[in-house]
């Protein structure tokens, strides 16, 4: 085996390496390593959001002192601490 020969065999070994060490990732913090899961879990991800969107569009956010009226449909108060009277 030539030079040449060996170096393709190194860099195909290497890319392989690299293959299986991607894959390997993808499995840990996706779940899959499968492209079409992947995509299926990217457009979930995409409507989700697209939904959030749309329901922060109709509705009116209470935020601490201040009134946000984003359409509407809906009232979300964002708790931010508890006050309390004790009638003194």
């Amino acid at each position: 085996m030539d030079s040449e020969q060996e170096t393709l065999i190194d860099s195909l070994e290497l890319q392989l390496i690299q293959l299986y060490d991607e894959k390997t990732i993808l499995d840990q913090y996706l779940g899959t390593s499968e492209p079409e899961r992947i995509i299926e879990l990217v457009q979930s991800m995409e409507e989700q959001l697209k939904e959030l969107y749309s329901e922060k569009e109709n509705s009116i956010v209470v935020q601490g002192n201040r009134l946000r009226i984003h359409g509407p449909k809906k009232i979300i108060i964002k708790k931010t601490g508890v006050n309390r009277f004790n009638g003194n």
